[in-house]
């Protein structure tokens, strides 16, 4: 008996372990928060407030933390380092992933600078037979295009890039800005 029971549970517990890998993961179209340790509070309000830009606010769910947001909905939360805490100061990362097809505002997902918050765009959530379609829509759009680009490689010369040709491809104008002279010493 016991052994027939064992293997009712194996067969149950195998059966779940498949429908449990079958469900698909959301997307991940952003970075919510981040959850970090600090040992020096004061300076991790330096680096946070001051270099980065970001606004310092009182964390809700931890009196002794502090949040500093860089967008209504992307801020990094520093807490205190416990104790006895190992070397991993990462406490914490939050996803952004979408509930519904539709639009949505797209958040620079590096915390790279003052103005970080303020570089946006527009995204859009779609099913998969509607991005294949966009995508094979968009391939064959911009096919003349794709033909004037450099082939693929790790780095790119941008002295090398027929600029004007593939804005004019596009229909840009530009005030006759370049790339980097190549007598410039400082090279990309």
């Amino acid at each position: 008996m016991k052994i027939r029971s064992l293997s009712l549970f194996t067969a149950f517990f195998v059966a779940s372990l498949a429908t449990l890998a079958q469900q698909p993961r959301p997307p991940i179209t952003g970075i919510s928060h981040m959850c970090v340790y600090a040992h020096d509070m004061a300076a991790s309000d330096n680096f946070y407030g001051h270099i980065l830009g970001a606004t310092k606010a009182p964390d809700p769910q931890d009196p002794a933390g502090t949040r500093y947001y860089f967008s209504p909905t992307q801020f990094v939360e520093v807490l205190p380092l416990p104790a006895d805490h190992t070397i991993s100061r990462m406490a914490c990362v939050a996803y952004t992933t979408p509930e519904h097809t539709g639009y949505f505002q797209v958040r620079c997902a590096e915390l790279c600078g003052i103005w970080h918050g303020s570089m946006y765009d527009t995204g859009q959530v779609m099913t998969d037979s509607n991005f294949l379609a966009w995508t094979q829509a968009t391939k064959t759009k911009l096919a003349a295009l794709t033909k004037i680009l450099p082939p693929y490689a790790l780095t790119y010369d941008p002295t090398n890039i027929p600029a004007g040709a593939i804005n004019q491809a596009l229909g840009l104008t530009s005030a006759g800005g370049g790339f980097y002279n190549p007598a410039d010493p400082e090279q990309p």
